[in-house]
Formats: C-alpha cells, sequence, structure tokens
C-alpha cells in the first residue's frame, strides 16, 4: 500500500520534518543495530547447549542466515536503483539496516525459546526485541534513508532468512545443507533441502 500510493512518499517526508522519536536518527539506527547484533551474540551464549559444536552449530546458522540476508538485500539495492528519500544515492530499497536488524532480532527469539523461562519474560523479551527492530526501521525512515516500504521490505527479508535457516538447518531435517563456492566474478550458494 505504501509503495502503490503517495503514502510512502508523504510519511517520509513527513518523518524527516519532524523527527519526533530520534533526535539523531542516523545515530541510533546504528546503535539499535548494534544493540540487536549483541543481543543475538548473548542469546547465543546463554542458550543451553550439549557441547560447544552445538553452539558453533548455532553460531554457524546465524552467521549464515545474517549473510545471506545482507547479501540478498544488497543484491536488491543493485537491481532497484531506487533513490533515497535525501536523494544521496539509489540505495533505498530494501533497506540493509531493517532486515540485519530483523534477521538477528529474530534468531535471538529463536534461541529464547530453548531457554526455561517464565512467560512474563519471554514476552517482555520479545516485545523488547521487536522494539528494537521497529525502532531502528523507523530511525532509517527519519533520517531519510528509507521510505516506508524500503524498511517494512527489508524486515521482512530477514524475517524470511532467520525462519528459513532455523526450519531447514536446526528443526532435525537430516541431509540439509549449504554450501558456498568462490567463482572469478562472485560466487554460488547451493541449498539442499530434503523433501519430505
Amino acid at each position: 500500500m505504501f509503495a502503490a500510493t503517495n503514502l510512502d512518499e508523504e510519511v517520509s517526508r513527513k518523518a524527516i520534518e519532524n523527527s519526533g522519536v530520534f533526535g539523531d536518527p542516523q545515530g541510533s539506527s546504528n546503535d539499535l543495530r548494534d544493540l540487536a547484533g549483541a543481543a543475538y551474540l548473548l542469546s547465543l551464549i546463554v542458550v543451553p547447549s550439549d557441547s560447544i559444536r552445538d553452539k558453533a552449530s548455532g553460531l554457524v546458522l546465524g552467521l549464515s542466515a545474517t549473510a545471506a540476508t545482507v547479501g540478498v538485500a544488497d543484491g536488491l539495492k543493485q537491481l532497484a536503483g531506487r533513490q533515497r528519500p535525501v536523494n544521496d544515492n539509489d540505495q533505498s530499497f530494501p533497506s540493509g539496516h531493517a532486515s540485519y536488524t530483523s534477521v538477528v532480532t529474530r534468531l535471538t527469539q529463536n534461541n529464547l525459546s530453548y531457554i526455561d523461562m517464565p512467560a512474563w519474560q519471554r514476552t517482555t523479551l520479545n516485545a523488547g526485541l521487536y522494539g528494537i527492530a521497529i525502532g531502528g526501521a523507523w530511525a532509517r525512515v527519519e533520517a531519510g534513508k528509507h521510505f516506508p516500504s524500503d524498511v517494512l521490505a527489508g524486515y521482512a527479508l530477514g524475517s524470511f532468512f532467520a525462519a528459513f535457516f532455523q526450519e531447514a538447518f536446526m528443526s532435525g531435517h537430516a541431509g540439509a545443507s549449504v554450501s558456498f563456492v568462490p567463482l572469478d566474478q562472485g560466487g554460488a550458494f547451493t541449498v539442499v533441502l530434503p523433501t519430505r
């Protein structure tokens, strides 16, 4: 709806003019992105596991999901060539900050699901993680770096890759694998998923 109407540009313009939530939206978006990454690393440390190998597998899963998210977001930026609201370059769609923050907060929520805690604590932590992701995305809009549709697409992209990697590689599907082969002009990812 945002992209199909003038609402995308209108909301973006008002957010830039008013900057009502963040005094320094650029700095705030970076801080929230970094906080999301730190929360993910902390969740890796505290999640119960049987061995160092299990912890390493969780880290590899997170790094793979994050790399896939960042890579696809960067590729889409090149393909879309959408000007930013402040017209400083054509890297607006999708938001890299929103996609990164989304993937790591979703991975953090996945890790927290393995920790025994009262429901109110889980709800509070999940709400805080959503707040970090949503706040970081809105800060990008206020900073004039993205339109609302850019951050929504970035958020969806990160959520997709976190869910995909979690389901494909941590849900007990035997035979699931990911490989990367470097090539002269980049590289090729191969994802193997068994059929049920």
